[in-house]
């Protein structure tokens, strides 16, 4: 009677364990480790989002050959999770921990969620799902964003930048070049041949003599609105580096052939695009004009090439998990989930199985050692 007891409620620890599972699985549904970069903890949810991400470019780069698409999404991810973690390792150096910053991680969720949808959350965790983001991930990239700006400062006061005025300038002259240009992104369900027939007019257009902002205004663009847009500014290493090569190869004044690459487009995906690029005069008008937006971008080069060197020393190690993940067909974060809990059940199965048998083996001895007994005594 005694040892049914001990079955019973051996039975009844079991259900329990399988009942409380997947309400506990559903606290770590994003949780599931993949791998690690500098001992730091890479989530299956940052994977889903780079992947959900790249897919539709590399299946259009790729011509949707699976193998090829395996191999273009393995470097791209390992790539983006290496320079994620390289910016956290940075501002760890200068002593700003992602632990220290919570408190600030909740407000700018909560000014994001009130901002952008008027404080619903159901809403804005329908709005993550359908990018493939979950709210740890956006967490995380919340807290590297503030870490990220605090940085700027730190460099200030240990003296790793320039800090007088005529000093910037000169090196912005010297090392950051000016740009317009014109771009159509290829969105999904876009006509890829229109859209290149469309840029081909563009530069037919600009080599009779039309300029590069009456085309903006006309729709020959789908990045700025405004004609009068006074380009862009930037140093080598922080642009997309095909866009970047032809941008310093051109003279002032000077447009470029037709640029097909790939890049965010307006809702931050990226896809394919083709450009025409002009390269513009760094004057002492435009410099004066956007002063702080210059600074600033000159500090964050620096902190930029800090970063890439740190990068250089440090390499993402996945686990059996990853390695075993087909890239071109990802489960989202549920089916995960649902896979690891199944893992699990099947592991307390088998337990309880084996502990059934071996306390029946118990029992078994025990009544063989008191037969024994009972012989020895007759």
């Amino acid at each position: 009677m005694k040892n049914n007891k001990i079955y019973l409620k051996l039975f009844s620890a079991v259900l329990a364990i399988l009942f409380v599972l997947p309400f506990l699985s559903s606290c770590t549904q994003n949780k599931t480790v993949i791998g690690t970069v500098n001992g730091e903890k890479v989530y299956y949810d940052e994977l889903y989002f780079l992947v959900s991400n790249y897919k539709r470019s590399v299946a259009e780069k790729c011509n949707n050959d699976p193998a090829l698409m395996q191999k273009e999404l393995d470097k791209l991810v390992r790539e983006n999770i290496v320079t994620n973690y390289a910016m956290l390792a940075l501002c760890e150096e200068f002593g700003l921990n992602y632990g220290d910053i919570e408190a600030e991680v909740d407000g700018e969720l909560e000014l994001f969620i009130l901002d952008n949808f008027n404080g619903d959350r159901t809403e804005y965790k329908d709005s993550c799902k359908a990018i493939g983001m979950s709210e740890r991930y956006h967490r995380h990239l919340l807290a590297l964003d503030l870490l990220c700006e605090k940085l700027p400062a730190k460099y200030v006061e240990k003296k790793l930048v320039l800090t007088e005025e005529s000093d910037i300038i000169a090196y912005v002259k010297d090392n950051f070049v000016r740009t317009n240009h014109l771009v159509i992104f290829n969105d999904e369900g876009d006509d890829i041949k229109a859209n290149e027939n469309k840029i081909t007019e563009a530069k037919n257009r600009l080599d009779r003599g039309e300029k590069i902002n009456s085309l903006i205004g006309k729709g020959f663009s789908e990045d700025f609105s405004d004609p009068d847009a006074s380009g862009y500014h930037f140093t080598k290493g922080t642009m997309v580096e095909d866009y970047e090569n032809v941008a310093f190869s051109l003279e002032v004044g000077e447009y470029s052939d037709i640029v097909r690459t790939y890049s965010q487009n307006n809702s931050d995906e990226y896809v394919s695009c083709f450009y025409i690029i002009q390269r513009l005069e760094m004057s002492d008008e435009y410099i004066d004009k956007y002063y702080i937006d210059i600074k600033n971008d000159y500090y964050n080069s620096i902190i930029y090439n800090d970063m890439t060197e740190l990068k250089e020393s440090m390499k993402f190690i996945p686990n059996e998990k990853y390695n075993d993940l087909d890239l071109t067909d990802l489960p989202d974060t549920t089916d995960i989930t649902t896979i690891v809990v199944i893992s699990v059940l099947t592991t307390v199965a088998v337990v309880a199985v084996v502990t059934v048998i071996i306390l029946k083996q118990i029992h078994k001895k025990k009544n063989i050692s008191y037969n024994d007994k009972k012989h020895r005594r007759k």
